[in-house]
């Protein structure tokens, strides 16, 4: 393992992988900062642990930190893709880094959300506490109507971006994955240099998306989650997105929800000081 330091006291770190998966000489990437209570934060498709340095600032002066990039993304590995990569095979990156942590604080976003919900499910006694911005449990839009429009808004998007990236256009499956989440144009605007480092990122996603349909969550084992949950949402989310946080209260009627005005999908990622006031009032409430 070896520490960069950074100027605002983050440090960066690389991990020699030895955990069950067919990476197991791989090495993954995560920032940490801080001390105290663990908090882990985990990145949405085509980001990276990056997006939590605002947050990772805000919380460092009296908890610990950690952001990791999942596979494909940041600095860690790409997927080797001789398989479809499963949700474990992203839990298993993270166990090495998580292994010493004791319990902690999770925190997820949008694909990072669904990867969260899993962990926390495969071993409640160590979550303290769990926050959820727009989970990609896609499934759960299905569970009480399996014509339900805004699933098939989503798998829609899903099949079209997907024949995109095994046809080879990784631009328009950019173009149209980045539009969908973020608004119409929002790829016309967007840097060349940008383009091209989404762009490149559409195969991982491409694994991505069959983990948000495929069940890999009961309703059942949702609804006996013990630990205090929080539910984030954005006022302009799609409808798929806000249809996820729906349910997921539907089975956590205890979980607290905020929705936040004027945010869409990707608030941790454009506003991330108005997402960081509802986390960090979530997590000091329960010091």
């Amino acid at each position: 393992m070896r520490a960069l330091p950074q100027p605002n006291g983050i440090k960066e770190v690389h991990v020699k992988i030895k955990a069950k998966t067919e990476m197991s000489n791989a090495v993954a990437y995560f920032r940490e900062a801080g001390s105290g209570s663990t908090v882990v934060c985990v990145h949405s498709s085509a980001s990276s642990s990056g997006q939590w340095r605002s947050l990772m600032d805000e919380l460092s002066d009296r908890y610990h930190v950690v952001a990791m990039d999942l596979y494909g993304y940041g600095k860690s590995p790409g997927w080797p893709g001789v398989r479809e990569l499963l949700l474990d095979d992203e839990i298993a990156l993270m166990t090495p880094i998580l292994e010493n942590t004791g319990r902690f604080h999770l925190i997820g976003h949008s694909y990072g959300g669904l990867i969260a919900l899993k962990l926390a499910l495969d071993d409640p006694a160590r979550i303290a506490s769990l926050t959820l911005y727009e989970p990609t449990c896609f499934f759960l839009l299905f569970v009480n109507d399996s014509n339900d429009r805004a699933g098939r808004e989503i798998l829609a998007i899903r099949d079209e971006t997907s024949r995109l990236v095994d046809i080879g256009d990784l631009d328009l499956a950019a173009k149209r994955f980045l539009d969908y989440w973020m608004g119409p144009d929002i790829w016309r605007e967007t840097p060349e240099t940008s383009r091209l480092s989404i762009a490149k990122r559409m195969k991982k996603v491409r694994f991505e998306w069959a983990t948000g349909f495929d069940r890999p969550l009961s309703s059942a084992m949702i609804s006996a989650l013990p630990m205090p949950v929080l539910l984030l949402t954005g006022e302009q989310s799609t409808a798929a997105a806000r249809g996820v946080v729906r349910v997921l209260h539907s089975l956590l009627p205890q979980a607290k929800v905020v929705e936040l005005p004027g945010l869409g999908h990707m608030g941790p990622v454009t506003h991330p000081e108005k997402v960081n006031v509802a986390i960090v009032a979530f997590l000091d409430h329960m010091k």
